[in-house]
């Protein structure tokens, strides 16, 4: 007896060495226990500690004892999962967590646990259901840590309308547990929806915490852009470059605002704009920018269309599906391309097309002989540059006779010598004379080009060509 309440002393004094985080001096204290007083709930609390000190092994071997004996015993199985998450063993650990669940759904830990699994493994979606159910169960936010992975979760499945109701919990609960990586995701936040000055703000934020958080400079550097504040956003740029000289997204605005020659945009740039720029795409281009692209290049098709009972439509650079919802009704097939899976993801939601392909335009295989009769590529050749042309040729080839490509593209008004250029708006303009002598490398090729706006940007108009290249029996 005697001897049992002097363990129980230790163990509670063991207890209290964890709750100072003074792991060494608790492990010190379970290891002279456990050789005079070994069991399974000791052992549990004692595999804790060492997994805190990364005693890796030495846990492992703890727990191999015990598990058989006891297959269903929620406290050994939890710590076995911790110790699976610890050393990177996540679909293990998960697989674990979601038997723990199944033996205790009142629990949880163990659906927190799920969830932080589901995140490593960018299961964003898995993780919000997890997230989800815990927050059914508990009466109160448990931690920052919760509320920041919940947050981000939701972040990444683009639902940000969500993500800010437990960042704003963060920022009213855990003000101290607030570091960049808050910021920068709270930022991220009103970013998506749209509402740049609040986005702003907390990017400022994120920077006053470290002053070098790489997407904070680089979002911060696009909403300047986005303002036409130029010079503000080719420092953010220049600080980037200074910790990542190679940074290809930085390096692209930095050709841009400084007029070096550039004849295309890489992928993860365009990718990069559009994944942040999709939640609040249409009403950007409709309601700020009034544009009416889609709307012009579905009246200039009207007689082509007519005249043609089925008509199989590639839309590239498909976006959130607004040319798509021009060409519906008039399209025995229509099959959208876009390099941004932000803006297919919406596109989605609409349900206009046969087929949607994540996929790089300059994928050449897309585009089989005789698998699509008309082609669409508006506000597209935008970020193209040289790649118009190639991609034109790769297209020529595989249309049919009586197939039609219809092109928009921003029109120079300036007096450059090249047929195109990069602004310091980040977009290629061209010349008209650029697709007049590509038509000329075209076999049986028809053209026409139309003038007409494209958009209204900082209260300026922005002309553009509606450019149709009909392949003519």
């Amino acid at each position: 007896m005697e001897n049992q309440r002097s363990a129980l002393i230790l163990w509670s004094e063991a207890r209290q060495e964890i709750l100072k985080k003074n792991y060494r001096q608790a492990n010190k204290i379970f290891e002279s226990l456990y050789k005079n007083l070994p069991s399974l709930e000791l052992a549990i609390d004692w595999a804790k500690v060492m997994i805190k000190l990364e005693y890796y092994d030495r846990a492992q071997n703890l727990i191999e004892h015990y598990s058989p004996s006891y297959p269903n015993h929620q406290g050994i199985k939890s710590v076995h999962a911790h110790l699976l998450y610890k050393k990177g063993n996540i679909l293990q650990a998960l697989s674990l967590y979601k038997q723990l669940i199944s033996l205790n759904p009142l629990q949880p830990s163990y659906w927190v646990s799920a969830a932080y699994c589901c995140c490593m493994m960018s299961n964003f979606a898995l993780a919000v259901e997890y997230f989800e159910n815990s927050e059914n169960i508990m009466q109160s936010y448990p931690n920052s840590s919760w509320l920041r992975n919940y947050a981000i979760a939701l972040i990444k499945i683009k639902q940000p309308h969500r993500a800010l109701k437990y960042f704003n919990q963060i920022q009213e609960m855990f003000l101290d547990d607030c570091d960049a990586e808050v910021w920068f995701h709270y930022g991220l936040s009103y970013y998506l929806l749209g509402d740049f000055e609040n986005a702003l703000q907390y990017y400022q934020y994120a920077l006053w915490n470290e002053p070098y958080h790489i997407p904070a400079l680089y979002n911060t550097a696009l909403i300047f852009h986005y303002y036409g504040h130029n010079l503000k956003a080719l420092e953010c740029c220049q600080k980037i470059l200074e910790k990542e000289p190679k940074h290809i997204l930085a390096t692209t605005l930095v050709k841009a605002y400084s007029q070096e020659y550039c004849d295309s945009l890489d992928r993860s740039f365009i990718e990069s704009l559009f994944d942040q720029y999709s939640y609040s795409y249409d009403d950007h281009m409709k309601k700020t920018l009034s544009s009416e692209s889609c709307a012009y290049a579905r009246s200039l098709l009207g007689t082509y269309l007519a005249a043609r009972s089925a008509v199989r439509v590639l839309d590239l650079g498909c976006g959130t599906g607004e040319m798509g919802l021009m060409l519906r009704d008039a399209a025995s097939s229509l099959v959208g391309v876009d390099c941004s899976e932000g803006m297919l993801s919406q596109a989605r939601k609409k349900r206009l097309y046969d087929k949607l392909i994540c996929a790089d335009l300059r994928d050449w295989s897309l585009y089989k002989n005789n698998s699509f009769d008309l082609v669409c590529c508006i506000e597209v050749t935008n970020y193209l540059g040289s790649l118009t042309r190639e991609l034109i040729l790769h297209l020529w080839r595989a249309l049919p006779l009586d197939g039609m490509i219809i092109l928009s593209a921003e029109k120079e008004t300036q007096n450059h010598h090249e047929d195109f250029r990069l602004t310091p708006e980040v977009r290629f303009v061209y010349k008209r004379e650029f697709f007049e002598h590509l038509a000329l490398q075209l076999q049986n090729c028809q053209i026409q080009i139309f003038e007409h706006a494209l958009r209204i940007h900082q209260a300026q108009t922005v002309e553009g060509y509606f450019v149709l290249y009909h392949k003519k029996q």
